[in-house]
């Protein structure tokens, strides 16, 4: 197998070397603990080796490229490149990685019911706060006579992101994904389930729930049009919510707007909250220290 044509860089190489009994490999299937591995020399089985598993570092998952040892043991992931990342479902606040080393992220929306503004604009800003490129693609055109405003509101939501209409079961329009991806590349599909995301591509399972970690910074990047429209308005303090003569109230979709400060508000919490997590790893880390520090001058 070709690695660098399922995605090996230069910067895997150069962190390779650091575990000089080891080969490249890349993860394409996770269960639990085991995991699908392509290799130069085919397709293995593996697991995390007992080193790993005492150090506290990146969990394997699908895309990422690990130093392998013979055998089937996983000394280490490799440094990720992109990474495409959600708030794991219920009230804890932790991680769930969904994958790694992407360039391109279509995202999948079918012109049937599923349909979902506020779907689709979290899926984009799950793509730009892990460095992936979006593609916005609305499937199964052949169940409408007439697409033309579904595309206009897809376009309206995915700002300057590649917007294609296509549908899977006739084949037409599934050769234009091919302009979004070079070789070498890697791209995965998301969407909920029945949208028509089966392809020979990487398939992120149908999202349920899809809570974001942080992304404050993303959300301008998604919400373009809002934030075009508020450096137009008069008002300085403005908070663009229901004020009279409001720039963004007076050229915006309303729903569009309130998905806006939705997810914003979202965003900054969930940013608060992985601060605060992370200020508490840091007090319990000092702490370790100076009790060891103790111990040792109690014992010298």
């Amino acid at each position: 197998m070709n690695l660098i044509s399922i995605g090996w860089r230069d910067s895997f190489a150069q962190q390779l070397l650091s575990f000089p009994d080891c080969i490249a490999g890349r993860v394409a299937l996770t269960h639990r603990e085991r995991y699908v591995v392509w290799t130069e020399d085919g397709e293995i089985e593996a697991s995390p080796s007992g080193r790993m598993r005492q150090t506290v570092g990146l969990w394997p998952t699908t895309g990422d490229w690990v130093a392998l040892r013979p055998g089937g043991s996983i000394e280490a992931v490799l440094e990720r490149q992109t990474v495409i990342v959600r708030k794991q479902p219920g009230k804890a606040m932790a991680e769930q990685v969904l994958a790694a080393n992407l360039d391109v992220l279509f995202v999948v929306a079918g012109l049937d019911h599923d349909f979902n503004p506020r779907r689709i604009e979290r899926y984009l800003m799950l793509a730009q706060e892990g460095g992936v490129r979006p593609v916005l693609i609305l499937n199964k055109a052949d169940l409408l006579e007439d697409p033309s405003d579904l595309l206009r509101q897809a376009k309206e939501l995915a700002g300057g992101c590649p917007v294609v209409v296509m549908s899977a079961q006739s084949g037409w329009g599934v050769k234009e994904l091919e302009d979004y991806v070079s070789v070498g590349e890697t791209a995965a599909l998301a969407g909920s389930s029945g949208v028509g995301k089966c392809w020979l591509l990487m398939d992120l399972p149908g999202i349920r729930e899809l809570q974001l970690v942080s992304g404050v910074e993303s959300v301008p990047e998604v919400f373009d049009d809002v934030e075009l429209a508020a450096k137009r308005c008069r008002f300085r303090n403005c908070k663009h919510e229901n004020e009279k003569g409001c720039a963004v109230v007076g050229t915006i979709d309303p729903a569009r707007i309130a998905a806006f400060h939705k997810l914003k508000k979202e965003a900054a919490h969930a940013e608060r909250q992985v601060d605060q997590i992370a200020a508490l790893k840091e007090k319990k880390r000092v702490k370790v220290i100076h009790k060891a520090m103790r111990d040792r001058d109690d014992w010298d």
